[in-house]
């Protein structure tokens, strides 16, 4: 099967307390046992623990793609999505874009056309 971001729950986030690892291991073993609503409800105590936690919402959608839940999928994968735009803290973006502002001008200065191009378009990603 291809890599389609279902196949299981993630156990191992760092943003994970110890509490929602326990949670999210509980939630693996019921998923792999095809236990969809137990592997559900799991990850629904543990976001009310974490409200915030994206990996969190990405765990229930993994459940309700398994349940053919594919709506509410989409939602959560959604919900995700927003809550993970502070996955990447200011300071890191910055950080990144700073590095590869210096990647791309020691391309430049090394003649690698191609890879400054490459950097560059990093960059301009970063930017907004």
């Amino acid at each position: 099967m291809a890599d389609n971001g279902t196949q299981s729950v993630n156990t191992t986030s760092p943003k994970f307390s110890k509490t929602i690892q326990f949670l999210m291991l509980d939630s693996k073993q019921a998923l792999d046992n095809g236990n969809y609503q137990l592997a559900g409800r799991i990850i629904e105590r543990a976001i009310r623990i974490e409200i915030n936690n994206p990996w969190l919402w990405h765990n229930l959608a993994v459940v309700r793609v398994r349940q053919k839940e594919y709506q509410s999928a989409i939602q959560l994968g959604l919900k995700s999505n927003d809550l993970s735009n502070e996955e990447l803290p200011k300071w890191k973006r910055k950080l990144q874009l700073n590095n590869w502002k210096l990647i791309h001008f020691c391309h430049l200065e090394l003649g690698e056309t191609k890879n400054a191009k490459k950097a560059l378009k990093i960059v301009k990603n970063l930017s907004f």
